[in-house]
């Protein structure tokens, strides 16, 4: 209680060592992430209320733990990401847009009822979702766009009446298995 999460991550900045965060309760917090090797782990009930920014990291892990806040839930370029059991809810942006390379995985978690355009934006970079739920954002699901890329391996898009579940464009590519898409 009290501690900064981003004071963590910033702790032996330029080592390349692998860093374990562990994140408990309600954290209000903007998070800037610019280093590889970062593990922020949460205990299944962990909500950050927060923008989180990630900017050239290679091998961020997010794990056990929900998002929300004023802006977008995440926002990445660069990276690659690795998310379990994460929830990226309520955010007044978009849930999570992925811009100018890097890769997000996404397993067992959900993106639901974010305010911004879009749930999940993809653009020059590949997205997957494996047993993942897209629901109830305000305008469209997922967007991708600008050579990117979506792999999707079961879950659901459900619930989009303002715009599409999903929608690819501008040299890009979508591949399915075993989802449902519904009511968009």
């Amino acid at each position: 209680e009290g501690d900064s999460i981003q004071d963590a991550i910033d702790a032996g900045f330029g080592s390349e060592a692998k860093k374990v965060i562990y994140v408990t309760g309600f954290c209000e917090e903007d998070l800037l992430i610019t280093r590889d090797n970062i593990s922020l782990l949460g205990d299944g009930n962990t909500m950050i209320s927060g923008h989180l920014r990630v900017r050239g990291s290679d091998g961020l892990t997010i794990r056990d733990l929900s998002i929300t806040g004023p802006g977008d839930g995440i926002s990445a370029s660069v990276s690659r990401i690795f998310m379990t059991n994460v929830h990226i809810v309520g955010n007044y942006g978009y849930g999570l847009a992925l811009r100018w390379g890097g890769a997000i995985s996404l397993r067992n978690g959900s993106i639901a009822g974010n305010l911004g355009d879009i749930g999940f934006l993809i653009e020059n970079g590949h997205g997957e979702l494996i047993d993942s739920e897209v629901s109830g954002n305000a305008d469209d699901g997922i967007v991708v766009n600008a050579n990117g890329s979506l792999t999707m391996t079961g879950g659901e898009v459900d619930s989009h009446g303002q715009g599409t579940g999903i929608t690819a464009k501008l040299s890009s590519s979508v591949e399915l298995e075993s989802v449902s898409v519904s009511n968009s």
